[in-house]
């Protein structure tokens, strides 16, 4: 296995690359879900997987003064969505079979 670290936008893959991509509690730092998500499904091999564990928020408008604050505290860089925001963007992407669950 070898690990590679690149920035969020344009990842530094061929088309078609890879069977899976797994993502754990990495995804809420990328603002752009679109362009993520394409990008994702841009490496996927025809038919790969794309499985991922992530914290989201329940609504797509402001955390509350709470979260706010502590993001702040923490000097966390979050840009969390919803489940269905997240759905929208992978279905946009292209993606098929699109299940979200919020454990």
């Amino acid at each position: 296995a070898s690990f590679v670290q690149a920035p969020p936008g344009l990842l530094p893959f061929a088309d078609s690359s890879f069977d899976v991509v797994f993502s754990k509690d990495a995804l809420l730092h990328v603002p752009d879900k679109d362009g993520l998500f394409a990008e994702i499904f841009r490496v996927l091999k025809p038919g790969g997987v794309f499985a991922a564990s992530n914290w989201m928020i329940s609504h797509d408008g402001e955390p509350s003064p709470d979260m706010k604050a502590y993001v702040a505290a923490e000097g966390l860089s979050f840009a969390m969505a919803s489940p269905a925001r997240y759905a929208k963007a992978m279905r946009g992407a292209g993606f098929a079979d699109v299940t979200v669950r919020d454990r």
